[in-house]
Parts: C-alpha cells; structure tokens; sequence
C-alpha cells in the first residue's frame, strides 16, 4: 500500500491540480517543493503536512457499542472448502470481511449472506447451505460490484441504480406528458419514442476515421442529451425550480452534485449520510 506522507515528502516538485473532482477540477492550485505548498494559502493537501489543518478521523466504535443498531446473525453448513459459519454482523456500520485467498470472503457474502438476505426479504425458500439467517426487517439488499452498469451502451450510472425509473415515472406524471398521451417507457433510452433516432438514444455517433481507430463524438442532432426536440418541452417542477420546472434532458446534462438538488422530492434520489461514529 502506498504511503501518501512519503510520496510527499521524497517529491522533488509537487503540482496540485483542484479543486475538485470532474467539472470542479484542471486548476492549478500550487507548484514547488513540499515546504512551498505547506505555506501556500492556495494549496489544499499543504496543510495537512505542515498541521495547519485539522486531521479528521471519524471515531471508531467500541465493541460494547458495535451493535447498539441491531446485527444481522447468519448461520451456514459447510460449502465448498469453507466450515460451517455463525456470523453477527453489526447494522448501521460500515463492516470490512478480509482475509488470503481461499479464506472464504465470497462464499460467506456473495455466496451466502446475500442471497439469504434476497430469499428472506422474497419470503422464498433459504439457500440449502443457509442454516438460519436474522434478518432483522431488512427488505432490500443492494450490490454494488465491478460488474458493467447495464448490457448496452445506452446503460449510466442511473440506470444502474434504478433512479432512472424514478426520473421516467416522474416526468410522465406532468401534464405535458400526459396530454400527449406519453408514459414512463417513452422517456427511455432503449426504446422511447423520445429518444433521438439518429444516435439511436446513446448521445453521441462513430466516425470512421480512415487506417485509424473510429473516434466517438457527441451526437450533432442531438448535442449528446440522447433525447428529440419534443423532450426538451415537456418540464417538471423542481424543488429549486417550482415555476419554470427542468427538462429530464437538462437535469441529465447536470453532474450529480447539482441534480441533487433538482430531485430531492423524490425519495431513492434522496442522500442518505451517516451522522453517528462508525
């Protein structure tokens, strides 16, 4: 593992590039040595190695207070090479499971916490290998992997998530949508009828580039928002917007910070950040 304070320290010359990440980032903030950016007012990591600036670590919870939440206990058979399992899993923290390869990570997770998690919450039957697992009224289990977000190249990270339905059903239900008869299935990527024809709904095209790889470019017809004219009327309110309201394809040209704030009235797009120690 990398240690950042070395890195800093044995640099000859350090250029920090912020502020932030995305469409807050490619600024300059300060060059030089690890000395100039500890003085420099400008610079964001000087700070941090000078000790002008606070080191915030979030305090780690006790083992009499780890399960002040509630647990979730999961009991197992033997599978594969692993033994049988009693696990106690604390709610409401953020919890680790490491360990060498072959120790068991997966089977114990993906293999058997998971699904029993699935099975319990569906009222099917549990995995054979899943003795008993306590749930505790959890209704939903999301996963979150290196799997690709979707099948196609139409897919984002709000499809993904699922609140891209949301969004669709949202839109369908404003008066504009519904005096053109449209639903939430018009609104989409794949198959809408308000997807753009020309680039087929994915925002953008392929130039054949002769002896050189083909380049993908936004859509010209569409400017990259995957949608037809006829989307851009169709606005609903939003929180920061109640008169004039905002296009689906406008609020999916903002970056997530901003659209935040365009779609806290709806619930799955609503941030959700923990406040206690963990």
């Amino acid at each position: 593992m990398h240690d950042p304070p070395q890195l800093l320290r044995e640099a000859d010359w350090l250029i920090e590039i912020g502020p932030g990440s995305g469409t807050e980032g490619g600024t300059v903030l300060a060059t030089g040595d690890v000395t100039t950016l500890g003085k420099d007012p400008h610079s964001l990591i000087g700070g941090f190695r000078t000790g002008r600036e606070p080191v915030l670590v979030r305090q780690r919870a006790d083992r009499d207070t780890m399960s002040d939440q509630g647990r979730i206990h999961l009991s197992t058979r033997p599978l594969h090479t692993v033994h049988a399992l009693d696990v106690d899993i604390p709610r409401g923290r953020l919890t680790a499971v490491t360990g060498v390869s072959g120790s068991g990570k997966t089977t114990l997770i993906l293999e058997s916490l998971i699904p029993a998690l699935q099975a319990k919450a569906a009222g099917r039957a549990l995995p054979d290998h899943v003795a008993a697992v306590d749930a505790q009224a959890i209704t939903r289990v999301n996963t979150v992997d290196a799997t690709p977000t979707g099948v196609n190249v139409r897919s984002t990270v709000a499809t993904y998530s699922g609140i891209f339905d949301d969004l669709r059903r949202a839109y369908a239900a404003t008066d504009a949508a519904k005096q053109r008869g449209l639903t939430a299935a018009d609104f989409s990527h794949n198959t809408g009828s308000l997807r753009w024809p020309r680039c087929e709904g994915t925002g953008q095209v392929s130039l054949d580039v002769r002896f050189l790889p083909d380049v993908d470019i936004a859509c010209p017809a569409c400017d990259g928002t995957r949608y037809a004219p006829e989307a851009a009327g169709i606005l609903r309110p939003t929180p920061t917007n109640p008169d004039d309201g905002m296009s689906l394809p406008d609020l999916l040209a903002l970056t997530a910070r901003q659209a935040i704030e365009q779609v806290g009235d709806i619930r799955r797009a609503e941030p959700s950040f923990p406040t206690g120690p963990a």
